[in-house]
């Protein structure tokens, strides 16, 4: 992902450039920023009250979970800093693979 405070390459959930672990850190950067783009707009304070929180829209129990196995503790994503909600979402992805964004991954061509 980029660092804190800097935005990676701008990209769309209609993207239809491939991405893959495999590509590099640029490809799998770019990646990212089309899943974060696609589910929050970029925007890791996002709190619609659809259930889901933060840059990557993460259920309050996938939060907590992830919460606990990194030993930190942020009520809930769109309370914690967007690296913060990168570090869990590449956790989450190592875990479970794309899979966790289903629509997005597919239009990110990650899927």
């Amino acid at each position: 992902p980029a660092a804190p405070g800097q935005s990676a390459p701008p990209a769309t959930a209609t993207d239809t450039r491939s991405y893959s672990s495999s590509g590099g850190t640029e490809a799998l950067s770019q990646a990212w920023a089309c899943i974060a783009d696609a589910e929050s707009g970029g925007n890791p304070a996002t709190n619609t009250g659809n259930g889901y929180y933060g840059e990557f829209q993460f259920s309050q129990s996938t939060w907590n979970s992830l919460m606990g196995q990194m030993g930190l503790d942020y009520a809930r994503a769109d309370l914690a800093p967007s690296s913060v909600q990168y570090q869990a979402a590449q956790r989450l992805q190592a875990e479970s693979g794309w899979s966790q964004w289903p629509e997005t991954s597919r239009a990110c061509g990650l899927g």
